[in-house]
């Protein structure tokens, strides 16, 4: 994923990585292919999503969400990697990113995927966390930059 180039960086800065799936099928998949750097959980309850608000689709939904240009991109990106998806598993279910301070006490960014593919860019991943960086993927120097339990700051 997109995210996972962000991986140095985040981690210069004591920022985790966090995933959380829906169920174990693919789970393991998504974990060995390298499709996410981070930590995996998964709530089969689905209890985090319901929570933050992260809609369901529902069978008429999901195809004009999928004739989206966002959502055709991202399939389109996809294939490019060779990265073959299946129709097992839940597929109705949007997710989204949460970015929260250290502690967890105030959230810094939360996006709801509107459609599937709707990611956040990655700089504005490292603008919510208050982390400087042009190339938005994460090679330059951060001596400066100092993370409390709130936010990342030069």
């Amino acid at each position: 994923m997109k995210i996972s180039v962000l991986k140095p960086t985040l981690d210069a800065h004591n920022v985790k990585m966090v995933a959380v799936g829906l169920e174990h099928l693919g789970a393991e998949e998504f974990v060995q292919k390298a499709f996410f750097d981070g930590e995996v959980y998964v709530d089969e309850k689905k209890k985090t999503y319901q929570d933050l608000g992260y809609r369901r689709f529902n069978i008429i939904s999901v195809f004009k969400a999928l004739l989206n240009q966002i959502s055709r991109q991202a399939l389109s990106e996809a294939r490019a990697k060779n990265i073959q998806g299946n129709l097992s598993g839940d597929g109705l279910q949007n997710g989204g990113l949460l970015i929260v301070s250290r502690g967890g006490g105030k959230v810094l960014l939360n996006h709801k995927e509107s459609t599937p593919g709707d990611h956040v860019a990655n700089a504005a991943i490292l603008d919510a966390l208050g982390i400087k960086d042009s190339s938005a993927g994460g090679a330059e120097d951060f001596s400066s930059v100092e993370c409390d339990d709130d936010v990342c700051k030069e």
